[in-house]
């Protein structure tokens, strides 16, 4: 939900990634300060299945888990230094010709991704396969056939059921997951089936209408401060602070605030302008602000931001 709550206030210009630190990776055995990663941010690092906000010191080690936020242009740079395997081409696996579908398709086509779609109807089938030159469309049920088998979804980086019916999109991505592949996630409609996917295995949901709603009330929401999500609850919050004429920290460049420990400035908007900023960067009147701090601070941010 972090995620998606800072790709959401970034209109799509700043990414962030969670991947695992290789064992032949730059970084490993490096201090943060010793990293020279600019337009991106090391926003949590888990360390043997504990999650901690990084300070300057942390020294990343293999199998540590990263998650990164950085301008979407030069993020995968970044990902270079914690993954030698970042370059790789991902394989992904949709099931259902939606119009979901169609624009995860164009969504994912200026990435490093080959996309298999399964659409049950023949005729609707041909049409994405025409309009969807890039994507392999098969017409087949992936559910009461072995086509999931002959795909090889367990070798599949993530299987995606975007169909109209949640209870095929559960099944569907249920048995994906009962067959080895990495990662399942269904989109479902209706909240009702919300608390059986943890019981059988599935890794994430989405519901178009959730989304919708919460990107609504974020628009409406007015306040200097606010609280997009969590990335670990408690440790690693997500706020959003607007910057007002009464505020201390207008036109002072981020190397001289002075932020409560483990608290990073991750991204900032500008009227039209997203980027992550660099130490030199200065505050301005009317910005917005995303923040990455433990909730124990979330006070002395709304004193430092506003006052």
């Amino acid at each position: 939900p972090g995620a998606l709550a800072i790709e959401s206030f970034a209109q799509g210009k700043v990414e962030m990634q969670t991947l695992p630190v290789s064992e032949d990776a730059k970084a490993v055995g490096k201090q943060l300060k010793e990293l020279r990663i600019p337009g991106a941010r090391v926003a949590a690092v888990n360390k043997g299945g504990r999650a901690m906000l990084p300070a300057a010191t942390t020294v990343f080690e293999a199998g540590d888990v990263v998650t990164l936020i950085g301008d979407a242009a030069e993020f995968d740079k970044t990902r270079k230094l914690f993954d030698t395997k970042a370059d790789r081409r991902l394989s992904v696996i949709l099931m259902g010709g939606t119009s979901l579908a169609v624009w995860l398709c164009r969504a994912l086509r200026t990435r490093n991704v080959s996309i298999r779609l399964f659409e049950p109807d023949r005729q609707r089938a041909e049409e994405l396969s025409q309009k969807l030159d890039w994507v392999t469309v098969l017409h087949a049920d992936a559910i009461n056939s072995d086509a999931l088998a002959d795909e090889r979804v367990d070798q599949a980086d993530a299987f995606v059921t975007v169909t109209d019916d949640d209870e095929i999109n559960i099944l569907a991505a249920a048995r994906a997951k009962s067959m080895g592949g990495k990662m399942a996630i269904a989109v479902l409609q209706r909240g009702t089936y919300l608390h059986l996917l943890e019981h059988v295995g599935i890794d994430k949901a989405f519901s178009p209408r959730e989304t919708a709603v919460v990107e609504m009330l974020r628009r409406l929401e007015t306040g200097p401060m606010r609280h997009l999500g969590s990335l670990e609850a408690g440790i690693a919050e997500v706020y959003e602070m607007r910057m007002t004429e009464h505020s201390q920290l207008i036109g002072k460049p981020l190397r001289d605030v002075k932020l409560p420990e483990l608290t990073s400035v991750a991204v900032i908007q500008r009227g039209e302008q997203v980027f992550v900023p660099g130490a030199d960067d200065v505050l301005q009147e009317a910005d917005a602000v995303v923040v990455i701090a433990p909730g124990a601070v979330r006070k002395a941010l709304r004193k430092l931001f506003t006052s």
